[in-house]
């Protein structure tokens, strides 16, 4: 599909659209953008403390910005979760000091209400990717809870006879994924396993969603993350004076282009992201240039909204003096 688009495509229609950029929406686009790092960030926050780091938040969202604009200006969609999994990993915790208290500590923090896990092998290189993993899994899962939403407005809108039949039989399968992986952690947490290393994954995992406060709370700030995303895409379309296309439309359409920039190959996801945008919004009469062009867009404000995190080229000498020489610098 992706090179069936590039036939259709006119660089000079697609320049003139872009040139043509209302900024007044434009901005507001890039501004819902940067409020998904500031709600990102706090999602990642509350997921750090429930591993018992000790960082605030406005340090977080400097590390989550910094994130960004190593994602958005380097080739690579993940290299900024590395980044933030590196600077946590690179702290020193007072926690990691084995002491007498230490099974008292960790009975106390399967009791507490906020998560909070105190036993010392949560603090190494693997506890600091985990937060950043498990801080990505509830931004996809929420994500997944949109396509139940997408389905009930499209048959609400009778829609569903516009649609390829793949498309409505796609989106009742992936409706299952975020129920199985919420109401099913209690049986795959039972599933044994023998490897060392996926064993204290298991245990590390297991015993923050146990939590419910801050998995509640981890999935509200989830949900307000992706409402600002669909407002980042619906600014974009008005700063190219596209204004037919429904908000709950975009409920189908980002989760969808955000899964096909993952799944297929190709370097930050681009041109699989454009060819979905495409597709989708075709479907209720967008032109190819405009919803090529209200793609690059949504691109552009990311590219915006991640200049903060210009930090990281004053630190790169630093962080690069650490990998040549670990051991001095450990």
């Amino acid at each position: 599909m992706i090179f069936l688009q590039v036939f259709k495509f006119d660089p000079k229609s697609f320049i003139d659209k872009i040139l043509q950029l209302d900024l007044r929406f434009f901005a507001l686009a890039s501004f819902f953008s940067v409020l998904t790092i500031v709600t990102n960030t706090y999602r990642w926050w509350i997921i750090t403390k429930g591993f018992n780091y000790k960082i605030s938040y406005w340090t977080g969202l400097l590390w989550y910005f910094e994130g960004m604009f190593a994602n958005n200006f380097f080739p690579s969609n993940v290299g900024g979760d590395a980044l933030r999994a590196f600077y946590l990993g690179s702290l020193k915790h007072p926690a990691d000091k084995q002491n007498v208290n230490e099974n008292a500590e960790i009975k106390d923090s399967q009791q507490t209400d906020e998560g909070t896990a105190k036993s010392k092998h949560y603090h190494d290189w693997l506890s600091a990717g985990l937060t950043v993993i498990l801080e990505r899994l509830f931004g996809f899962t929420m994500m997944f809870f949109f396509f139940p939403l997408s389905l009930i407005f499209i048959y609400s809108q009778n829609l569903a006879h516009t649609m390829p039949e793949r498309l409505i039989q796609s989106l009742f399968i992936l409706s299952i994924v975020p129920f199985f992986a919420f109401f099913g952690y209690k049986i795959w947490i039972k599933i044994p396993i023998p490897l060392a290393i996926f064993q204290k994954i298991k245990i590390a995992v297991s015993e923050f969603i146990v939590h419910k406060r801050s998995v509640l709370i981890v999935l509200l700030w989830t949900f307000i993350t992706h409402v600002f995303l669909m407002a980042v895409n619906v600014f974009s379309a008005f700063a190219l004076g596209v204004t037919q296309i429904p908000f709950w439309y975009w409920f189908l359409v980002v989760p969808l282009a955000t899964l096909a920039s993952y799944i297929i190959p190709a370097v930050k996801g681009l041109g699989a992201r454009e060819a979905t945008y495409v597709f989708l919004l075709s479907i209720i009469g967008v032109s190819f240039d405009h919803s090529f062009a209200i793609a690059v867009t949504v691109f552009l404000a990311t590219l915006v909204s991640s200049i903060p995190g210009i930090t990281l080229v004053r630190k790169g000498k630093e962080i690069f003096s650490i990998f040549k020489d670990p051991l001095k610098n450990s």
